[in-house]
């Protein structure tokens, strides 16, 4: 499904919902939904619409870990700049493996940090994608504590919804977490 970033104005909100719906039908949609035994007849979404946050870093965290679905690992996958560029595909992400110890709290598994090529940055309007040199694009998206702190806030939120979450966050340029 189709993502606009960076839409400003009530007239340019309401256009990029359109698109955004109209993506429900695209060929591209339509061809997954075959290939997965989907039937489009039945196909609905929802249209989330959210203030865009200038950030540092970016990612998804996995409170039931793809990669080991016995719940006991956590998986957040980060890149530097917006989430764009590891939705996208073109920063490969760092990888944080955090094992619950069933108190609340959380440690460090595993972690791989890559060699992101490039960095997403918003404008008005759109996105763009800066090329990063080897040594900025080999530094950790995100830290060891700020990895066990989403692990933590994670768990709040599976808590609360009562089953694993996928979810996407940001940490802006002033080191808040949204």
């Amino acid at each position: 499904l189709e993502t606009y970033l960076n839409v400003e104005g009530c007239k340019s909100i309401i256009e990029a919902v359109k698109r955004c719906y109209a993506s429900l039908w695209s060929e591209r949609v339509l061809v997954y939904a075959k290939r997965s035994g989907l039937k489009t007849k039945d196909a609905k979404m929802a249209v989330l619409v959210q203030h865009m946050v200038p950030s540092r870093s970016a990612g998804v965290m996995f409170t039931v870990s793809p990669l080991s679905t016995d719940g006991s690992e956590f998986l957040i996958e980060s890149t530097l700049g917006l989430g764009e560029a590891l939705v996208s595909g073109a920063a490969t992400p760092d990888k944080y493996v955090l094992g619950r110890n069933g108190d609340g709290t959380f440690r460090m598994l595993a972690k791989e940090i890559s060699i992101k090529g490039k960095m997403a940055r918003g404008f008005k309007g759109g996105v763009e994608y800066n090329d990063l040199d080897p040594v900025e694009g080999s530094r950790p998206s995100i830290t060891d504590d700020q990895a066990l702190s989403l692990a933590t806030l994670g768990e709040k939120i599976e808590k609360r919804m009562g089953t694993p979450q996928d979810i996407e966050w940001a940490l802006g340029d002033d080191d808040q977490l949204y």
